[in-house]
């Protein structure tokens, strides 16, 4: 696996971040209607669901130097053909590499590369993934991560 070295200081754990997706996958059920209409909040959803990979593979990436913002910022260095991703990642299949992506709010370009997308459930995705990476540095609970995501979810932002 091939992942940018250096950074130093605390790794937030995948750990924290499943249960990111995990409790903003349980506020769209639980609640619904939040700023994003319900198209974008059922390719949320979707987009949430597809975490099996992170799940079955995140232990693995761990022993191999693969922190999650690591993982994170390889992803966002370029366009990733989804074969190429399942390469450097050590996936088994190609829909596990799409759904890395799409967890990390990428999508299709025209070129067949994934790409950054500026998709609103993307933009949430993106903006829940910084909030873990640069607040929960040491890791969080469900109890803290909550109350910033339902924020997130309500109005777009997160809080100051």
């Amino acid at each position: 696996m091939l992942l940018p070295q250096g950074g130093g200081g605390f790794q937030v754990s995948w750990e924290t971040l499943l249960t990111t997706w995990k409790t903003l996958e349980e506020l769209l059920v639980a609640r619904g209607v939040y700023s994003l209409g319900s198209d974008a909040q059922q390719r949320l959803l979707g987009r949430l669901r597809r975490r099996h990979a992170v799940e079955a593979h995140s232990d693995e990436w761990i022993a191999r130097g693969g922190a999650a913002r690591n993982v994170s910022r390889t992803i966002d260095r370029k366009g990733w053909s989804p074969d190429d991703l399942r390469i450097v990642m050590n996936v088994p299949t190609i829909q596990d590499a799409e759904d890395l992506l799409a967890l990390f709010g990428h999508e299709p370009s025209s070129t067949g590369n994934y790409v950054i997308s500026e998709s609103d459930e993307a933009r949430i995705l993106r903006l829940a993934e910084d909030d873990v990476f640069n607040t929960f540095i040491s890791g969080a609970t469900d109890a803290e991560l909550r109350p910033r995501l339902e924020r997130l979810l309500a109005t777009g932002k997160l809080p100051d």
